[in-house]
């Protein structure tokens, strides 16, 4: 009796060696670096207590004027200058737990879109992958945009009140520029070349 062996032969496509930047190197790096720049910038407009920069009116003997600054999670006290989360005890209002809602997306998508693009240092990309991650990118926008609610907030609307930008909502359009930017690069990476 002969044995017969089965010889099979599957193709697979070759893997690219790690930091072989199969999109490229320098479009690559560079959307990266911009998606984590806009990462760090966004995650340091939500937690600064100086979003916005608020002017209250009080009435009462004399007219007088408090200033000071509110943030998505913390606030600055008027009398200190020194920055506190808010108590458990504090009532959001609708537009504040948006922005806070909108915070939390933005940050967390924004993270993953960087570190898919960071990946593009070993791995290829489809196009529709690619079409994804701007997607993403373009998405993150949006929510970051969606910070600015706070604006709209029973804190900033009224007769005696006012509010202004400050460091943070600075922040959070800088935070937008640089996502922005990484889908513009991330759209126009070429296709990946896996080696032969």
């Amino acid at each position: 009796m002969s044995k017969t062996s089965v010889r099979r032969s599957i193709a697979f496509d070759p893997e690219p060696g790690c930091w072989s930047y199969p999109h490229g190197k320098k479009p690559s790096i560079i959307a990266a670096f911009a998606a984590f720049i806009g990462v760090i910038v966004n995650i340091g407009a939500i937690r600064v207590c100086d979003f916005l920069s608020r002017d209250i009116t009080l009435t009462g003997r004399s007219e007088d004027s408090m200033s000071h600054s509110v943030g998505l999670w913390a606030y600055e006290s008027p009398t200190s200058g020194d920055c506190y989360t808010y108590p458990s005890t504090f009532e959001a209002d609708d537009e504040l737990y948006v922005a806070q809602t909108f915070s939390i997306v933005s940050s967390v998508l924004g993270g993953v879109a960087a570190l898919s693009l960071a990946s593009l240092a070993c791995n290829v990309m489809s196009s529709n992958q690619r079409k994804l991650l701007v997607g993403i990118l373009v998405f993150v926008v949006i929510c970051e945009g969606q910070l600015f609610w706070i604006f709209n907030g029973d804190g900033c609307v009224g007769e005696k009140r006012s509010c202004e930008m400050a460091s943070g909502s600075v922040q959070a359009i800088v935070s937008m520029f640089f996502y922005l930017v990484a889908a513009i690069l991330t759209a126009k990476l070429p296709d990946g070349k896996s080696p032969e």
